[in-house]
């Protein structure tokens, strides 16, 4: 038969059993609701990366296009000076043969108006 000691015994241990299982308790809901924040505070996490990453490729995307059109101008300019140096070429080359036709255009017309055949003629063998 169970003494009195025996029953004792096992209400103190119910007693302090109890008394665990609600610490443990206590501490199951402090680690839910440390869970709950971490899982909160991640979700804004992942939202202010998610935001950070589409201005991030917005001005990448602006930075790109910004440099494509220098570059693209460049090559314009380029090609563009390499035409106006063609250019000038072509119209140094026209100035001077038309600068030369234009001196044996006159030394022929005075050739052919007969005053340097009568220069000759006259004042040569003086």
């Amino acid at each position: 038969m169970p003494s009195g000691g025996d029953e004792l015994g096992m209400f103190r241990t119910v007693e302090l059993n109890t008394k665990d299982i609600a610490v443990i308790k206590q501490t199951l809901e402090d680690h839910a609701e440390q869970m709950e924040e971490m899982k909160n505070n991640a979700i804004k996490l992942e939202t202010t990366v998610t935001l950070e990453n589409r201005e991030t490729r917005a001005i990448v995307t602006q930075q790109v296009d910004k440099l494509y059109v220098l570059v693209e101008k460049a090559m314009g300019f380029r090609t563009e000076s390499a035409s106006q140096e063609h250019e000038l070429k072509m119209l140094r080359w026209n100035t001077m043969s038309t600068v030369f036709l234009k001196i044996a255009g006159s030394l022929a017309a005075l050739a052919s108006s007969g005053g340097v055949i009568y220069y000759l003629i006259v004042e040569a063998p003086k």
